[in-house]
């Protein structure tokens, strides 16, 4: 199992930290306009999903930037490797 730096389980911290508030202003939103007609209701919650959905979005960016910059290290870590091999086999001939 390949070892996560801490900034990876600090943003999967946020990202669940997200999904909660998504659910509970969702559900708060619901509450505090139970009273009013249905259209207020269901927009009301509609626009606490979508907060929660604006910060989970941005989260998972940061996570998908980080395995972005993960795998282009070792991509050209690979290619140095490379490299290293071939000058190798053309001081050697």
């Amino acid at each position: 199992m390949k070892e996560r730096r801490l900034s990876y389980k600090i943003v999967n911290v946020f990202i669940g930290a997200s999904w909660a508030i998504m659910i509970l202003f969702a559900l708060f939103a619901f509450k505090l306009t139970q009273q009013h007609s249905i259209f207020i209701i269901i927009s009301s919650t509609i626009f606490g999903l979508f907060v929660g959905m604006i910060l989970i979005l941005f989260f998972e960016n940061i996570l998908t930037n980080f395995e972005n910059m993960d795998e282009q290290k070792k991509q050209t870590q690979l290619l140095e490797d490379i490299k290293n091999m071939l000058d190798e086999k053309i001081s050697n001939n």
